[in-house]
């Protein structure tokens, strides 16, 4: 069972990853609430 338990934790982490690295590059600074946090 923990088998199964690990390999879901690792996809969720693998699709989470593909989706971060897909989503930075492309994310339109309005999208944003507060650019002024990322100068810190």
């Amino acid at each position: 069972m923990m088998n199964f338990v690990g390999a879901i934790f690792l996809a969720a982490l693998v699709l989470a990853g593909i989706y971060f690295f897909a989503m930075t590059p492309e994310a339109p600074p309005q999208g944003q609430p507060s650019p002024h946090a990322l100068d810190q």
